[in-house]
């Protein structure tokens, strides 16, 4: 995980200097209180976050406030999007807990000095090609490396640089302080002067960001303490915080490396005995480890637990892989991984909230999507600890550092954690019934066609594309290669070119036969005219899609409520999230409610009378009882131009009576956009439309 930093002989000397023999008191673990001589020196701090005590954080450790240590109540926020929100690590610096930066976070305040200051953190930088400020402003004052391993104080422009690098993955304590007076800029790193210069430009700015500077410019790392003073500190000062960081954050930790780790929060999916095996492996890079264990309560209470002894390669690696089988189920499990070292044991990694359930992938354009296109706010009445998803929607190209479970949102569009109206209530209907978890993960983007879901061959995780994006996550998530079933609602935008929309859809499938490999059915939601300029021949093309994949089913959009023209209010998507969730649940659940769940599909079309003034639908399912609103009759369209002008259901037929005899040798039905009346079953799925089939 994390090597501690070793300090040189001067800087040893320096520390002796300034500090004396300190006692070796470590500090307190998250929450716990302040030890006796912590926090100094005091005079003239105005500012003070560690990383042990004070963050607030959501769900799965994303964090949304960080309190200041000293009581004096400053407040440093997050975004409130789980993108740009920096995540709680409980074992990082020295074995302590420190706030992690992926890239694209920040914390946000105010509090900084305008005149003479001390800014002091203790960090670790994790990649140099980020710009790395680390404590900064929305504007004007910055504590940075500048793609570098050098540090850097930044007054609208660079006023001192240091000559002496620090090492990635390696945690320092950074000193970068001001005196207005004389305009004395002065950095420190480790306890050593490293850099001075004078008559530089003082700080205006009062505004904070950690982690960011101007929301941009991004740190990749972690930071575990933060202290601002209003003054430049003198040496007595100085030896006081650094002896008081040292012990904190400095203590000799065990050191792993490691290959997988689940993350908090995190879904596995469930296999065919209700099982998942979740598995934790790396090597343990520092000496003296005996054995490793893996520690799991359940619900809070304790569950399961496993040691296995190490092995020292000749490289100084002792690898290691521990495994728990968990069921599927409402059950919340942490994980924690302890080193046993002749000494003791010292953890070295915590992961909470981890479950086993299902996921599924919801997918296409605007109406896969499913926004709040009408600003009620009535989705996440949905939302529940036991429905989550991973990453982001967002097309903004932020997929890679959103790589976070949460709570699934069917509020919110191209950001974190989004799976839209229909997508969340889906996973409730199942969680309700069968109370397992449920995990949503949406990739759609509206007023797509089919083309722009393709796979770059060449490099399939393209964050450019739609098919890169989702595929990075599913593999991130762990998923890609374990969830069975994807639900598709696109075609909208491919409706001026049907056969086009066939072809894109057949590549489609043959790439995600390679990448998604444990897919077991494949749910298309046939469109609604008239989004996309009717649509007719594409419908009829979504329609027999059974009849070339045997993995597939189409449910219609015809009957769902509440349609706009093109998308839905709520009601709407919340009625097609619950006919699609009892589709599910009959494939993957053995619910026995299976009546006239299926939309009704055509099978043939027969005049009934010599004069050919009535037709009989006959559909598919013998068990069905078909209904026709009055008023359904509108929606078919016979190829000489007679009307239709009533019809009735009677088990699986409906008969439709017409304006007068016909020649006509094709009938199409088309529905409509809007409400109205339906051709549907009893349960109230409607009926999937056709376009122009012969009359037998």
């Amino acid at each position: 995980m994390h090597h501690f930093r070793r300090l040189s002989f001067a800087g040893i000397a320096a520390w002796l200097l300034f500090a004396g023999l300190a006692s070796a008191q470590v500090g307190g673990g998250a929450g716990a209180p302040m030890q006796s001589g912590e926090g100094e020196p005091r005079a003239g701090r105005v500012g003070w976050w560690r990383a042990d005590v004070g963050v607030e954080r959501g769900f799965t450790n994303l964090v949304t406030r960080w309190v200041d240590a000293s009581g004096s109540g400053a407040v440093l926020t997050g975004s409130g999007n789980g993108e740009s929100q920096p995540e709680w690590l409980p074992v990082a610096i020295g074995g302590m807990p420190a706030v992690r930066f992926d890239g694209n976070d920040w914390l946000q305040g105010v509090g900084m000095p305008t005149g003479s200051y001390t800014k002091a953190v203790v960090c670790q930088l994790d990649d140099l090609g980020y710009t790395n400020n680390v404590v900064s402003s929305a504007s004007h004052h910055a504590l940075y490396f500048g793609w570098s391993p050098y540090a850097r104080i930044f007054h609208s422009g660079d006023i001192v640089q240091s000559p002496v690098a620090v090492q990635v993955g390696v945690p320092f304590v950074l000193v970068a302080s001001y005196e207005a007076i004389r305009g004395r800029a002065s950095l420190y790193i480790d306890g050593q002067l490293v850099a001075r210069a004078t008559n530089t430009s003082g700080n205006w700015d009062p505004t904070l960001q950690l982690g960011a500077f101007g929301w941009s410019n991004f740190m990749a790392g972690q930071i575990a303490e933060v202290a601002l003073f209003d003054h430049e500190l003198g040496v007595p000062e100085l030896a006081q915080l650094h002896d008081d960081l040292r012990r904190r954050w400095f203590a000799p930790a065990p050191t792993v490396e490691w290959t997988r780790l689940p993350r908090p929060g995190q879904l596995f999916q469930r296999d065919d005995n209700q099982q998942a095996d979740v598995v934790v492996s790396g090597a343990v890079t520092s000496p003296g480890a005996v054995s490793v264990t893996l520690e799991v309560t359940r619900n809070g209470a304790p569950w399961w637990r496993q040691t296995k002894l190490l092995n020292y390669q000749p490289t100084g690696r002792a690898p290691f892989v521990l495994d728990v089988t968990q069921n599927a189920g409402l059950n919340d499990h942490e994980l924690s991984v302890w080193i046993n070292e002749a000494n003791g044991a010292r953890l070295v990694a915590r992961v909470p909230d981890v479950t086993v359930g299902d996921l599924y992938v919801v997918h296409g354009q605007s109406n896969a999507q499913a926004a709040d296109y009408w600003g009620e706010q009535l989705a996440n009445q949905s939302q529940h600890h036991w429905i989550r998803t991973f990453g982001t929607t967002s097309i903004y190209g932020t997929t890679r550092y959103d790589l976070h479970w949460d709570r699934a949102d069917g509020e919110v569009s191209f950001t974190h954690a989004a799976v839209g109206q229909w997508g969340l209530r889906m996973a409730e209907y199942l969680l309700e019934r069968e109370q397992v978890p449920i995990a949503i993960v949406n990739g759609a983007v509206g007023g797509t066609s089919i083309w722009l879901h393709q796979r770059n061959d060449a490099w399939p995780v393209d964050p450019s594309t739609i098919y890169g994006r989702l595929l990075m996550r599913m593999r991130e998530a762990g998923a890609a290669s374990s969830f069975k079933a994807l639900l598709w609602y696109q075609g909208e935008s491919d409706a001026w070119n049907p056969s086009s929309w066939l072809t894109g859809w057949n590549d489609l499938r043959a790439d995600w036969a390679v990448d998604f490999q444990a897919i077991e059915q494949v749910y298309v939601v046939q469109i609604r005219n008239d989004c996309g300029v009717g649509g007719h021949d594409l419908m009829e093309i979504q329609r027999k899609l059974i009849t070339t994949w045997t993995d597939t089913q189409v449910m219609a959009s015809t009957a769902v409520p509440a349609h706009d023209g093109c998308h839905y209010q709520y009601a709407g998507y919340r009625d097609l999230g619950e006919k699609l969730a009892r589709l599910l649940r009959r494939d993957f659940f053995d619910s026995t409610d299976t009546a006239e769940i299926d939309a009704p599909n055509l099978k043939s079309i027969l005049w009934t009378d010599a004069t050919h003034t009535k037709i009989d639908l006959t559909f598919r399912d013998p068990n069905c009882h078909m209904v026709f609103e009055a008023g359904a009759e509108v929606d078919f369209v016979l190829s000489d131009g007679v009307a239709v002008v009533s019809g009735s259901g009677k088990g699986d037929v409906v008969t439709l009576t017409l304006a007068g005899p016909s020649t006509a040798r094709r009938l199409s039905y088309r529905g409509h956009p809007f409400d109205g009346a339906w051709m549907r079953n009893a349960r109230g799925v409607g009926a999937l439309c056709f376009e122009q089939l012969l009359i037998k």
